[in-house]
């Protein structure tokens, strides 16, 4: 492949599919998606003509969802094998599985314009909340903005929300109007987090901000408590002005405490994941399939299955031989995160971006949803810090060979 201009492209590409598929105003593709992100994964593979790593713990988590799924024959319906090719394919283009400089620079160009078409898809959504505007495919549902579900747009405002954090510490941005403008992207991604609902993306948000805030000033743990402290005071001084935006959350948690539990609309879901491990705690039972009959609802026409949770899907689907694997790369990821000092700000977005898809985790149910926005962002993440600790470990040996 010549040239480093095609690989913006496909870079580009990949991010404007991905995104297309979360906007309520156009086509939803699916087959294009899918056939786009394994031709570009498979091409970059074959046309790379030096360097190439695999990733041992990703590799393990693809084979223990073969294991599984071969071990259960999991019934027709939940299509598990069609969906586990869809998953190496996308996850494949996507994660670290296999790395070489093309498919890095594609998944770096991918996740920087990602969270550029995430801005205005915020504070567009704004502008429709007040024209009264909601695109869910569901008319009853929570506000969606723009997009076709809040459980989608919430999200996307926590991760600009993170954007805007970052930009406000950062040095770089120095002018009246970028500071103005990451100021308004920083309240309005706020107002959207509580329009949708999302306790979940709330609380997640909450901890990677926090996150943020430490990790740029860990030197100063008086900035620290400072920054934090003057947030509290103006989120409470202005809360006149927000608190009607909290209506659907509010309204949750009160059908909540009516029900007798905060998760009540998680329990059943996490239950049945939990029995599912415990008949087979070292398989599971297999990729993107749940055991019929445990009162868990899921469609029988499409197969599509909403677990409740990823990491109890995780540990339900694949058992031991998948949850320890990607479990560890993750805890690997967000130490390095926490510890590295190189590229300050880059490794502190990062690093809140996984907390964020942590904590956001235990309740939402997408990491192997291949044909979704999440999916998309979170296995996009992975690859990202995949890059970001290669690119650290490179300047650190430039910088010893100089030294030497």
């Amino acid at each position: 492949m010549d040239g480093w201009n095609k690989l913006n492209i496909i870079g580009f590409i990949t991010a404007v599919l991905a995104v297309n598929n979360v906007l309520g105003f156009t086509t939803f593709l699916s087959n294009p998606y899918y056939m786009w992100m394994g031709l570009c994964f498979i091409l970059l593979i074959i046309l790379y003509k030096g360097w190439w790593s695999i990733n041992n713990s990703i590799l393990f988590v693809i084979i223990a969802a073969i294991l599984s799924t071969w071990a259960n024959n999991p019934p027709g319906y939940f299509r598990s094998w069609e969906r586990l090719i869809s998953f190496i394919l996308v996850a494949g283009l996507l994660s670290p599985l296999i790395v070489n400089d093309f498919l890095k620079q594609v998944r770096d160009i991918a996740f920087k314009w990602v969270l550029v078409f995430s801005q205005p898809i915020v504070l567009v959504s704004l502008i429709a909340y007040f024209l009264g505007i909601s695109m869910a495919e569901n008319p009853e549902a929570p506000f969606s903005g723009i997009t076709n579900h809040s459980m989608l747009l919430a999200p996307i405002a926590s991760f600009t929300l993170l954007i805007a954090v970052s930009q406000l510490f950062s040095s770089i941005v120095n002018t009246i109007k970028t500071k103005i403008y990451y100021s308004i992207l920083l309240v309005v991604s706020g107002l959207i987090i509580l329009l949708t609902g999302s306790r979940t993306a709330l609380i997640a948000a909450l901890g990677a901000t926090v996150f943020m805030i430490y990790k740029i000033n860990r030197d100063s743990l008086m900035k620290f408590i400072g920054v934090i402290l003057l947030s509290v005071i103006l989120s409470a001084a202005s809360y006149p002005l927000w608190a009607s935006y909290m209506d659907t959350m509010t309204k949750k948690n009160e059908a909540a405490k009516a029900s007798g539990s905060m998760t009540s609309s998680r329990d059943s879901k996490w239950e049945a994941r939990l029995i599912e491990f415990n008949s087979n705690p070292l398989f599971g039972v297999g990729y993107a399939a749940v055991l019929p009959g445990l009162g868990d609802e899921f469609d029988v026409t499409t197969g599509q299955v909403e677990p409740g949770s990823s990491w109890l899907a995780l540990l339900s689907m694949l058992g031991l031989m998948g949850f320890v694997p990607l479990i560890a790369l993750v805890i690997k990821d967000f130490i390095f995160l926490f510890k590295n000092e190189v590229d300050l700000q880059r490794s502190s977005m990062l690093g809140a971006l996984l907390f964020f898809f942590i904590v956001h985790m235990t309740a939402e149910g997408y990491i192997f949803g291949a044909g979704g926005y999440l999916f998309f962002m979170f296995w996009l993440l992975l690859g990202v810090i995949d890059n970001h600790r290669r690119d650290i470990m490179m300047q650190i040996n430039t910088y010893t060979d100089q030294r030497s």
